[in-house]
C-alpha cells in the first residue's frame, strides 16, 4: 500500500520511523509545513518533520496550498494519507483522492477534546484518563467515523511531552490495526457528538500563573503547557518563567506569596503550596528557585503578581 504520512510536528516522528521500517509499507513521501522563519533572529529553518527526513533520505513535499497538495498526492499515487498534527483541514478532493482515502491518528477519546492541543487540555482539566483515535478523515476538524480507539490512565505527574511519548506507543499500535482494517474492507463507525468538546492551540498568554486557584490547577497548568508556550509569574516589573516546579504537602503561605523556606523556594497558592525548583527571570538564564530568592534585595513580605 502506497502511504503519505502529512504532519508539522515531532509527535508524529515515532509513526514516521515506524512506517519507514516496516517492510508492510511503502512510505513514498511525507509532507510537511514549508520552512519558516523562527527565534529571535527569524532564521529560516526546516522543522522536525523534514530534517528527520533529510537523516533517512525520505522523499519530501512541502507544499503551500491545497492544489500542491492534491499534485503530490496524485503524482506519487497513493493510495493511503495519514495525518498527525498537520495542522490544516483538508478538502475533499485531497481526502478521497488516495485510494483508501485518508485518515487521522488524534491524541485523545473522540468527540472529546477536537482540536490542536487534546493532551494539553486533558492534563489542565485534571483528566484521569485519556486515549487515541485513528479516524476517517472528513471536511470537519476531527469529526470523522472512527476505526479504533483505546483509553490510558494518566499519571498524576507526567507532563504533556511524557504523555504524548505514552500515547504515541498506544497509537502506532492502531494505526497498524487501522491499515489491516482498511485493506479488509472494514468500515469506521460515526462519531457521537455525546460528551463533545473542544482543545484549541495555546497561546503564551495562557501561561501565566494565578497563584489564587489551587495548587492542583496550578501544577496541571505547569504539565500541560509548561514546556510549550510556557508559564510565568509576575514580580514587580519582572517576568519571569518557571521552567520546574513540585507540588508538596505543607500550607504555609497566602496566595502568591512566596519564601526561602528550608532551603527551597515555596509558592502560596489557594490550598497547598508548590515548591519552584527553577526560574528564568526575563533576559537572563535559568536559576534555581534558591538563587533567585538569594539575589533580592529586600526578603520580606514577597509575593508574585
Amino acid at each position: 500500500m502506497k502511504i503519505a504520512l502529512a504532519s508539522s510536528s515531532e509527535v508524529s516522528l515515532p509513526l514516521l520511523e515506524f512506517l519507514y521500517k516496516n517492510a508492510k509499507f511503502d512510505l513514498e513521501v511525507v509532507i510537511t509545513n514549508p520552512d519558516k522563519a523562527t527565534g529571535r533572529g527569524q532564521l529560516v529553518t526546516e522543522n522536525a518533520v523534514a530534517l528527520c527526513c533529510g537523516e533517512k533520505v525520505l522523499v519530501l513535499a512541502k507544499p503551500i496550498d491545497n492544489s500542491e497538495l492534491l499534485k503530490v498526492i496524485s503524482d506519487n499515487q497513493i493510495e493511503l494519507l495519514i495525518t498527525v498534527a498537520y495542522g490544516h483541514i483538508l478538502k475533499d478532493d485531497v481526502i478521497n483522492t488516495p485510494k483508501y482515502g485518508s485518515i487521522n491518528l488524534h491524541y485523545s477519546l473522540l468527540p472529546r477534546y477536537r482540536g490542536a492541543a487534546p493532551v494539553q487540555w486533558a492534563i489542565l482539566n485534571g483528566e484521569k484518563s485519556t486515549g487515541v483515535t485513528v479516524f476517517k478523515l472528513d471536511v470537519g476538524m476531527d469529526s470523522g467515523p472512527i476505526y479504533l480507539q483505546r483509553e490510558i490512565k494518566i499519571d498524576p505527574n507526567e507532563n504533556t511531552r511524557d504523555l504524548l511519548n505514552r500515547l504515541n506507543l498506544v497509537g502506532i499500535e492502531l494505526v497498524d490495526r487501522t491499515i489491516e482494517l482498511i485493506s479488509q474492507g472494514v468500515e469506521p463507525v460515526a462519531q457521537s457528538n455525546a460528551n463533545l468538546s473542544f482543545a484549541p492551540k495555546f497561546t503564551k498568554e495562557d501561561g501565566a500563573i494565578n497563584w489564587h486557584k489551587t495548587a492542583d490547577e496550578v501544577f496541571n497548568q505547569y504539565r500541560a503547557i509548561g514546556e510549550n508556550p510556557g508559564v510565568f509569574t509576575k514580580f514587580l516589573s519582572m517576568k519571569l518563567k518557571v521552567s520546574k516546579m513540585e507540588k508538596i504537602s505543607t500550607n504555609l503561605l497566602s496566595p502568591g506569596s512566596f519564601s526561602l523556606i528550608d532551603q527551597s523556594l515555596m509558592v502560596g497558592t489557594a490550598s497547598f503550596d508548590l515548591l519552584v525548583h527553577k526560574v528564568i527571570p526575563e533576559g537572563r538564564k535559568e536559576m534555581t528557585g534558591k538563587d533567585f530568592f538569594n539575589g533580592l534585595k529586600e526578603k520580606g513580605n514577597l509575593s508574585f503578581a
